[in-house]
């Protein structure tokens, strides 16, 4: 597509003096004015519904948009528009125990995650996530503990946030089971919030079952995908 660009000033000629040979409107000048808008119109789209049906997308293909950081008309490729469309799938992952944890009494303990589920940016690693970019994320964890003799037993599943250096920030509880008798409680909740790139965040629990309890192996996950 072309854009219509004037040739000739024809309002310059008005201020020249009588019998200057510039002052004179050639038909060739006109032709050229004609011929540049005959191409203008040719090359610009009428309607979208004058194009072709559609086809299967290629890589290579393009899509208009509008870039609002450089107020113009750009394009992106079918290839770039889906990487930046799936970005929200590929900050994300789930994880869940391999082995059991042995947790404290009356505390908070970061849970082990064993078996790594599905970490397509590769952010997961050693028990802990690291928030690639910042934005809002939902997270959901669950925890199943061995308890035993539990007369108002307090159980909990937990999200520990921390800083880049693994130093816990805060911690939030996503649910909490009170117990009266023995079992295997296993509470589940989910947080969401937003978080800034380089944030790690960790599965915890917490019982207070008078003494050290596990949280059993195979049954306690946790997992994470970015909204915006």
């Amino acid at each position: 597509m072309s854009n219509y660009t004037r040739t000739t000033n024809f309002t310059a000629k008005d201020a020249l003096a009588s019998g200057n040979p510039s002052k004179v409107v050639l038909g060739s000048e006109h032709q050229a004015e004609y011929d540049a808008v005959a191409t203008a119109v040719a090359t610009k789209l009428d309607s979208i519904e004058t194009l072709s049906l559609e086809t299967a997308l290629a890589t290579g293909d393009s899509i208009p948009l509008y870039d609002t950081s450089a107020t113009s008309n750009k394009r992106i490729t079918v290839a770039n528009a889906r990487l930046a469309l799936s970005s929200w799938a590929t900050d994300g992952f789930s994880a869940n125990s391999l082995a059991a944890t042995s947790c404290l009494d009356n505390q908070y303990t970061r849970i082990t995650l064993g078996t790594e589920v599905y970490d397509p940016g590769n952010n997961f690693t050693s028990n802990y996530y690291t928030v690639p970019v910042t934005g809002i994320y939902i997270i959901f964890a669950h925890v199943t503990f061995a308890t035993t003799n539990a007369i108002a037993t307090s159980v909990e599943a937990a999200i520990q946030f921390a800083d880049s250096a693994g130093v816990t920030t805060s911690t939030v509880t996503v649910s909490e089971q009170l117990i009266t008798q023995a079992s295997t409680p296993g509470p589940s909740g989910y947080f969401i919030g937003s978080l800034t790139a380089a944030t790690r965040f960790y599965l915890a629990g917490f019982q207070n079952n008078g003494g050290t309890r596990d949280a059993t192996a195979t049954a306690c996950w946790m997992s994470a995908w970015r909204l915006t």
